[in-house]
Order: structure tokens, then C-alpha cells, then sequence
């Protein structure tokens, strides 16, 4: 079911999600927290054939797909700015590739897909010259409560509970570039959240119980069945301290998740893609203390670099567990500001003048 290629390290798969939240518990991978996606720029679709005319036609369909993926707008074609990008998307491929996709089904014939790797750089470039909005790769976790209420049955979902439920999650993390996670429904969990909990929108129970997994991003869905083709379901979005509410709406399950993760990467998108500003390119003094190796260092300087506003970096001073870094910023020093925040890899400590400092979190 997973796609060649995704936006995903291979454990946020699906049917791999399990294994990583067990990790993560064992203290074998570091908290959820911000995943930065290092496949961001590669985009796998199927294509009727080898030509010439059905390669053009998929890479500008590739190409709106990563630019939903990349401004967080659902029709990318409306934005000023666009149009060179996806008239001519043959002059931001590095490379591409075909593959045979094995058959969902015994009698189904193998699917031909085109695999396409963007040059994201580039890319990122020319969104900033055009003041389109721009989502870096360092994106939050999202961990996803999600209630399910059907005729005879309701339960709490997890990453195999519903073949319906796995492909619409999928699906819309792969779409926009998302790092979606279940709880794992353990004997831990059981214990401390019940259906009801979920269903009844307790909100302070789940988030007590969601603090094991480390996502700064909490969404719990109440979905239900109406009618034969009639879903419904109420989402809540806890983010930063704040609490957002709203409602979607299906002919099937499937399609009631995907229209409640639809609005919240619409959501997300909206408080933390970056927009250029006219005022061109700043400069920031950083303090990062606690980092104590050289993994450390690297973790730094990973994160960083995967945020939008970030344009370069540079090493200035080591002192014991201290790094000072310059960063080169495209806008407002305020937008690094909340996407840090969002992230939880860094944490404010007091700073001293026009030092912005922060504390490396574990």
C-alpha cells in the first residue's frame, strides 16, 4: 500500500507506525516531536505509459502536488506566481524514474508509476521571489486520537485498526506532508483513556495521556455513521496552547478522515508556512546551550536548516555544551520565532541583548 516514494522516513509508514511508537516508548528513537522530511521533493504518480506526452502530463501534476505540499493551499494554480511553475515543471526535475507498482489485487495488472525527484532548493527559491508561502521541511507531529462509531461497533482506531481508515490517513500524510501518528492503544493507554474520553471530547484527559508520545500537535476525531452513505465527524486541534473546532463530512469512512485532515494541514499550514517579506533578508545572533556532541550539533543544525525562514547558517563559536550561530533569515526574525516554538526542539531560555538563546531538549 505505501507508494515508492514518500515523503517519510520508511518507519512513519503505515503498517509501520506501531513499531516506531514502540521504539520511541523504549527509549531506542527520540521523541516524536518535529520530524524534518528528507523526501519532501519527491512525488510518485501513476502514468498510462512510457511517452513522451504522458511523462509531461504527470510532471505537472506532480508538480501541483508538491506545491500543495510545499504553500499548504489545496489548488496551488491560484496563487499569483504559480503559472511558470507549473507550465514548465521539466525545469525543476533532478532526476526521474519508473517503476512497475505491484497489483492491489490478484486480477489487476501491475501499475506503471513515474517517480519524480524536484530540485527543492530551487524551488524554494523561487517561491520566495514570488512571495508564495513557503512550509519548510521541519513539520510537527501529529498524533491522532480517533474515535469510530458505526452499527454494533465503536472503538478507538489505531494504525491497523481499519484498512479505510489506514489508506485515508496515508494518503493525506503523503498529500501534505504530514507526519500523522496513532497512539498505540497499549495496556498504558487503556488505562488512562477511554472511548468515552475521546468520544465525549474530554480534552484534558487526552492531552494527560498524550504526553508519552511528545507530539506538539493533538487531534482527536469523533467520527460516526449517519446513514449507508452518510459520515460525519468533529474534530479538535490543540496546538500551542490553543484549541480549534470543526466538523467534516462523507459518503464513507474513509472519506469523513480524510476531510478532517484536510482542514487541519489546512490549519497548520496557515500559522506556520512563511510568506517572503519585501524587506528581503535579516540576520539573527543564536544561542543554542546542551548541545554536548557531535550528534548534538547536527540535530541543531539539521532543525534549523529545515525551517522556512532559514536561508544559511553559520558556526560562529563552541564553549563547552554552547554553540553561537548566525543565521541569515528571508523576513520577519518573529516567524523563526514561532516555528521553533512549534517545533519543541528548542526551548527559549533567557538571552542576553539581541541574542535570541535556546536550550537543546532531549
Amino acid at each position: 500500500m505505501s507508494p515508492a516514494f514518500s515523503v517519510f522516513p520508511a518507519p512513519l509508514r503505515r503498517g509501520a507506525v506501531l513499531l516506531l511508537l514502540a521504539c520511541l516508548l523504549a527509549g531506542l528513537l527520540p521523541a516524536a516531536r518535529a520530524v524534518t522530511l528528507e523526501r519532501l521533493f519527491d512525488v510518485a504518480l501513476p502514468v498510462a505509459d512510457r511517452s513522451p506526452e504522458a511523462r509531461q502530463t504527470a510532471l505537472g501534476e506532480a508538480m501541483r502536488q508538491l506545491l500543495v505540499r510545499l504553500t499548504g493551499e489545496r489548488r496551488p494554480e491560484l496563487l499569483g506566481g504559480t503559472e511558470a511553475l507549473l507550465r514548465e515543471p521539466g525545469r525543476y526535475v533532478q532526476q526521474f524514474r519508473y517503476r512497475l507498482q505491484p497489483p492491489a489485487g490478484e486480477e489487476l495488472p501491475p501499475e506503471l508509476r513515474l517517480e519524480v525527484h524536484f530540485d527543492g532548493a530551487a524551488l524554494e527559491e523561487q517561491l520566495r521571489r514570488r512571495g508564495i508561502p513557503l512550509w519548510g521541511r521541519e513539520r510537527p507531529a501529529v498524533l491522532l486520537w480517533l474515535a469510530v462509531e458505526e452499527p454494533g461497533r465503536r472503538y478507538l482506531a489505531a494504525a491497523d485498526s481499519s484498512p479505510e481508515i489506514g489508506v485515508a490517513v496515508e494518503t493525506l500524510a503523503e498529500q501534505r506532508g504530514l507526519p500523522l501518528l496513532f497512539p498505540l492503544l497499549d495496556l498504558e493507554d487503556q488505562a488512562r483513556v477511554r472511548f468515552t474520553d475521546v468520544w465525549g471530547g474530554f480534552l484534558d484527559q487526552v492531552v494527560a495521556a498524550s504526553a508519552r508520545y511528545a507530539a506538539p500537535v493533538i487531534l482527536i476525531g469523533r467520527v460516526r455513521q449517519l446513514a449507508p452513505a452518510s459520515w460525519t465527524g468533529r474534530w479538535t486541534l490543540r496546538f500551542q496552547g490553543g484549541v480549534q473546532q470543526w466538523q467534516s463530512d462523507g459518503i464513507s469512512l474513509g472519506e469523513a478522515v480524510a476531510g478532517g485532515l484536510s482542514t487541519l494541514a489546512d490549519q497548520l499550514a496557515l500559522r506556520l508556512a512563511v510568506r517572503s517579506l519585501a524587506t528581503g533578508s535579516g540576520r539573527l545572533s543564536l544561542r543554542v546551550e546542551g548541545v554536548d556532541s557531535l550528534q548534538g550539533y547536527a540535530r541543531v543544525r539539521r532543525y534549523l536548516e529545515g525551517l522556512a525562514p532559514v536561508r544559511g547558517l553559520r558556526l560562529l563559536r563552541v564553549e563547552a555544551d554552547r554553540l553561537e550561530l548566525r543565521l541569515e533569515l528571508d523576513g520577519d526574525p518573529g516567524q523563526l520565532t514561532r516555528l521553533v516554538a512549534a517545533g519543541e526542539v528548542l526551548a527559549p531560555v533567557p538571552g542576553e541583548g539581541s541574542v535570541a538563546a535556546y536550550r537543546l531538549l532531549p
